[in-house]
């Protein structure tokens, strides 16, 4: 999903050619999804929802004043002395403020209690970095 996301986000592509490619990228998944009608069921359906998902993404894209800056953004950084790398999904921006976006294939939102406690800090931590 990141890799089509990143890929057509501010461009076009034909999204099932990138997914058959990707996939054929991958000896071990194309043997499987080839082996299974149940796992091309899932294929399929994944392209669909890629392409509704990129069409959402474009026209938040024509609405807002936020531009993207970057996609698949690799940070790290040294916390407390624990060392923390990752990638952030996409990040955008407009005059001083900064947008962090994480793809979830569901809704998170951010509870403080369960931070503190060390739970669903990803975010957070990629804003921190």
């Amino acid at each position: 999903m990141h890799y089509i996301l990143s890929k057509c986000l501010n461009e076009d592509h034909d999204i099932d050619a990138l997914v058959d490619y990707y996939l054929s990228k991958n000896e071990i998944v194309l043997y499987k999804v080839n082996q299974s009608a149940l796992n091309q069921y899932f294929i399929e359906q994944l392209k669909k929802d890629l392409k509704l998902t990129i069409s959402v993404l474009r026209s938040i894209n024509t609405v807002t004043k936020f531009t993207n800056t970057s996609l698949e953004e690799k940070v790290e950084d040294t916390i407390h002395s624990l060392n923390f790398k990752g990638f952030v999904d996409r990040v955008d921006t407009y005059e001083n403020y900064l947008s962090i976006i994480d793809y979830k294939s569901s809704g998170k939102d951010i509870d403080l209690n369960l931070a503190m406690q060390g739970f669903n800090i990803q975010m957070l931590l990629y804003l921190k970095m």
